[in-house]
């Protein structure tokens, strides 16, 4: 069937048929089973506001996942970093580091073409035909119908337009405001978009198989070369009032065979199939066709009928199948349990429909499978029969017919398959519902992990549209689940993406990585050299002294081990940081604002705090200054009151690394918790300075075991305020831990999840995964499924999703 025109909102075929076509918006499945039986209902209710007269033709259009923006990324990302490897002006262990973070964005683009070939990643577009049917005929037509003779349309169009418009508008009218009622809004397509759609109908390679494998495609951008894809026409290249002949040269097959139980359409092998019946009183389960290896594609003709007309149809049927029993009685026939079934099915849809005024629903469904050769194609009709026997429903080959059933999935509206319809009701078509789904990847995004639902990686960007919340990241698992590699992995996606990392490792896991990567790894603790001045805390230009005030009074309740509220010994505190911020010169003190450069080795010393408190008339901050004593000038002075002994103003990745100070492995240790607070106050001064360097780059703060800093006083108060403060700074938090009781009992856990803009869940105990239903809001399925959940999987719970991911690397990266 030949689309011979198209207007600014329609298309046009060569039989009079006016087309427009509305798109189903891609749908957040989620991970749990029980979110597909929401919207199936939610498709119910749409299906049930229908009213009769209602026609359309529903299509599930497949299409290889593309490869190439993944590919294109990594193999960006491989150049960029080879480019500053190579760089004869830069230092050594600055081209090293660029070389390995080169190489494993390499590594990278190799292991996602082997997965695109190996799994072969497919989704689906839902597409909604609605027609209007005008009396316009061509004689001459092609074997698929597309016209020789190139005979004018214009002025039969040209007649018909007004009515067909009106007639459409008014159809999608009634669609849209079903569907949108349901909470299933739709798109509708442009014409280019509509012939676009076509042509992935006319063209079999377009669904479900790849042109090409991912590997080859790979091997060419990396050789420069244009990948060998075959890409249908973009929607600016089809405009209202262009030839039909150019129309058809941009939308038809170069070839098209007919076999006795295939046709090959441009090389391409596809089988279809006619959908005739369903087992009576029972859901028909064909949602399931989404799950065929290698896809599907076909379409459901629907006709929703007027039910007076048909329960009148109906009781002529029953009447007529009671006759004939009665006949066969009184000549001493056996009756049939086949007919006695007939006549108490037509029964009960007549009283359901005079009763109740259920809209009767008259379908035809076509479906086709495709492969690249015959061989293919037989075990792929084979899976299918397979499945349609196991889920109740009938179906035949199309055997000499194959040509007509692939025009009937051709979404313009025409069933040129001569197919009895099947009567059905609108609730019993609630499974026939194939969303699109989404697909979570933004072009700049870091790598996440595989989504096991669509098999495609997850990119996305902590700052980007996905993340209606804070930047902020945690993931929580038990033992072994798999949260240091998730981390590791979380550290080199950011470096690849051009970011800046810096790390807290309490348990010494890092290292290793750190060395490999270029990064600078800082021991912190007594047995080392490195020293943090804990004041080392640049002012932020919209509240100068507001996170400096908090940083000092965090590190005076690690010192006491207890919190200080608002009130006399907070307000000493933050007195005494003003006065000695304007002593230094870097606060004005008329203004309140930053003034000056800030450097470290002119950044307030802790004994400059403990002065001021000390000669104050306030009792409660002299007693500040006995408590703070012995770190500012007493036996801790050499740990505490010095400069900062490092300079990380160049390194992309830093480690903080706290073994030394947690070698007795008791990590509530009071001395760990005030290391924790000199780390966590100089990571704050350098994510400002960085962000105002550089307001481009991404800062991304790394925090394994985080719980050991929630145990501090006022360390998930710090953590919050930092989670909201960080999006304005184009910085993103990370953390991961073991200790999934911090968030669950205590006040300053349940804080913390408040702000998290995305969890990672992975593995848990029976136990820890029932205390987690309601405070991270799990059905019955996901909480059964997180204890199942093996090593490196989980589900990404995101503000408005939940996908199930796993955390899937080359080997030869050294994360795990």
């Amino acid at each position: 069937m030949q689309v011979v025109g198209l207007t600014e909102d329609m298309l046009i075929t060569e039989n009079g048929t006016f087309l427009m076509m509305l798109e189903l918006k891609p749908i957040d499945m989620g991970a749990s089973g029980q979110d597909f039986s929401y919207w199936v209902r939610r498709y119910q209710s749409a299906l049930e506001k229908l009213p009769p007269g209602t026609n359309f033709q529903l299509s599930v259009q497949l299409e290889p996942r593309d490869p190439v923006p993944d590919l294109e990324y990594f193999l960006d990302r491989a150049h960029h970093w080879h480019n500053i490897a190579n760089q004869v002006d830069g230092p050594e262990r600055i081209s090293n580091q660029a070389n390995e973070i080169s190489q494993a964005a390499q590594a990278m683009t190799s292991f996602l073409a082997f997965w695109f070939d190996d799994y072969q990643p497919i989704t689906w577009r839902t597409i909604y035909t609605l027609f209007h049917k005008a009396p316009i005929q061509i004689s001459k037509r092609s074997l698929l119908g597309f016209r020789k003779d190139g005979t004018e349309l214009q002025d039969a169009i040209t007649a018909n337009l007004p009515q067909a418009r009106e007639s459409l508008q008014r159809q999608i009218g009634v669609l849209s405001a079903a569907f949108s009622e349901a909470g299933m809004p739709m798109n509708a397509l442009t014409p280019g978009e509509m012939c676009q759609v076509v042509w992935r109908g006319l063209h079999p390679a377009a669904n479900g198989m790849p042109s090409d494998s991912a590997a080859d495609i790979a091997v060419s951008m990396a050789q420069g070369r244009e990948p060998p894809r075959k890409k249908p026409p973009t929607p600016d290249a089809f405009w209202p009032g262009m030839p039909d002949e150019q129309l058809k040269s941009l939308l038809a097959p170069d070839t098209v065979l007919e076999k006795e139980s295939w046709i090959e359409v441009d090389g391409v092998k596809a089988a279809g199939y006619v959908i005739h019946d369903f087992r009576p009183h029972q859901p028909a389960m064909v949602h399931r066709l989404a799950n065929l290896p290698g896809g599907w594609t076909g379409s459901v003709h629907m006709e929703f009928a007027d039910p007076a007309l048909v329960a009148n149809k109906l009781k002529q049927r029953e009447v007529q199948l009671s006759a004939t029993e009665m006949v066969k009685s009184s000549k001493g026939i056996i009756q049939s349990y086949a007919n006695q079934q007939e006549v108490g099915a037509v029964q009960q849809q007549r009283m359901a429909m005079e009763t109740v005024g259920q809209t009767p629903v008259f379908i035809r469904f076509f479906v086709m499978r495709t492969a690249p050769d015959e061989e293919t194609l037989k075990e792929r009709t084979r899976d299918l029969e397979s499945l349609l026997t196991t889920i109740g429903v009938s179906a035949f080959p199309a055997r000499y017919s194959q040509m007509p059933l692939w025009k009937s999935t051709i979404p313009i509206g025409e069933v040129a398959m001569n197919q009895k319809p099947r009567n059905m009701t609108p609730s019993s078509l609630g499974s026939f519902f194939w969303p699109t789904q989404r697909r979570y990847m933004d072009e700049s995004g870091i790598y996440l992990g595989i989504d096991e639902t669509t098999q495609l990686p997850i990119r996305l960007d902590p700052f980007g549209r996905f993340q209606e919340k804070t930047p902020t990241f945690l993931a929580l698992g038990r033992p072994g689940a798999g949260k240091s590699v998730w981390l590791r992995t979380m550290m080199l996606s950011a470096l690849m993406a051009g970011g800046n990392v810096m790390a807290v490792d309490i348990e010494g896991e890092m290292q290793e990585f750190c060395d490999r990567y270029g990064g600078r790894y800082i021991e912190i603790g007594a047995l080392t050299g490195e020293r943090i001045n804990v004041l080392d805390v640049p002012p932020d230009s919209d509240h100068p002294l507001e996170f400096g005030t908090k940083h000092l009074v965090a590190f005076c309740e690690a010192v006491r081990g207890t919190s200080i509220p608002k009130g006399p010994e907070w307000n000493a505190l933050a007195q005494a940081y003003r006065l000695v911020m304007e002593d230094r010169g870097l606060i004005d003190e008329r203004t309140g604002m930053p003034q000056g450069e800030w450097r470290s080795n002119n950044a307030p010393l802790l004994k400059d705090i403990t002065r001021v408190l000390a000669q104050s008339r306030n009792s409660e901050a002299r007693s500040l200054a006995e408590m703070l004593h012995p770190y500012s000038e007493g036996l801790y002075a050499q740990y505490f009151n010095t400069p900062t002994t490092f300079n990380i103003r160049d390194e992309r990745l830093v480690v903080f690394g706290m073994r030394h100070v947690n070698e007795s492995g008791t990590w509530n240790d009071q001395e760990l918790q005030v290391y924790l607070w000199q780390v966590m106050g100089l990571l704050w001064g350098e994510v400002l300075r960085r962000n105002q360097a550089y307001p481009e780059v991404a800062n991304h703060v790394m925090l394994d075991e985080v719980w050991a800093l929630l145990r501090t006083p006022g360390g998930a108060a710090a953590i919050e305020n930092m989670a909201r403060r960080f999006r304005k700074r184009r910085a993103a938090l990370w953390m991961a831990t073991q200790q999934i009781g911090e968030f669950l009992e205590k006040e300053h856990g349940r804080q913390i999840l408040s702000v998290v803009g995305t969890k990672f869940l992975m593995g848990v105990s029976p136990f820890e995964a029932q205390r987690m239903q309601n405070p991270f809001e799990l059905s019955d399925f996901l909480m059964d499924l997180l204890t199942q959940l093996g090593h490196g999987r989980g589900l990404l719970q995101m503000p408005n999703a939940v996908l199930r991911v796993s955390v899937r690397i080359p080997k030869e990266l050294g994360l795990y």
